[in-house]
């Protein structure tokens, strides 16, 4: 953390259950790869399975035992703010490492997913109800967060029917996409990062050309 103005660029996709993020990563990830980069994706909010299952989730024993610590504790809310400032704490670990030239971190989940269950508990959108304050918080900002905004209608048909988590995810997205269009006009007022919305009712294809647009001259210039 003693030398963050030559940090790699930071890019999050951010928005609700079956915008496309995880597609619209992967999709980015192998442009990126193409172009010479070393791209890494690394939750930025929320959970991650700690199975090693990618070079971004590690083998973690902390988070295999989120889930428990999670549905015992007295506040959930105050346990996904636990949750948030991890995963921060672990990406701030990934420029401790030997630098890897071309790497870029493509975030999972950011600030507006983060902004998002603070509006839900009843709080009002900063730093430190978000993450109680933190001090890397402000040097691990994206240098963009891509907002993916779809109806709630859009988002209820890509559900698969079959999914024992169905109802589950139902819920979240009717529940969700209002907190989150908020959260995304809130996210200005912090001043800590851009961000900007892209229409995720979009085909594949062309919200990935769109994210191509607004992230690869900000990568070129930045990169090391």
């Amino acid at each position: 953390m003693t030398n963050m103005s030559r940090r790699p660029p930071i890019i999050a996709l951010d928005g609700n259950h079956r915008v496309g993020k995880g597609t619209q990563l992967d999709i980015l990830y192998e442009k990126l790869m193409g172009e010479g980069y070393a791209p890494v994706i690394l939750r930025g909010d929320g959970t991650r399975p700690g199975t090693g299952s990618m070079e971004g989730d590690p083998v973690s024993e902390w988070w295999q035992n989120f889930k428990q610590f999670e549905a015992g504790h007295a506040n959930p809310y105050e346990a996904w703010r636990k949750g948030a400032c991890r995963l921060l704490a672990e990406a701030a670990a990934w420029f401790s490492k030997p630098s890897v030239g071309g790497r870029v971190f493509l975030f999972d989940r950011a600030g507006i997913s983060r902004a998002q269950m603070t509006l839900k508990e009843g709080l009002p959108v900063g730093v430190a109800t978000m993450y109680g304050n933190p001090d890397y918080v402000r040097k691990l900002w994206p240098d963009v967060t891509i907002y993916m905004a779809a109806s709630t209608e859009v988002l209820l048909a890509r559900l698969d029917p079959s999914d024992p988590k169905y109802k589950f995810r139902e819920n979240n997205i009717i529940t969700s996409n209002p907190y989150f269009n908020d959260a995304y006009e809130a996210y200005g007022s912090l001043g800590v990062g851009v961000a900007t919305e892209i229409d995720a009712n979009a085909p594949a294809g062309k919200v990935a050309e769109e994210i191509d647009s607004i992230i690869l001259d900000i990568v070129r210039k930045k990169v090391i």
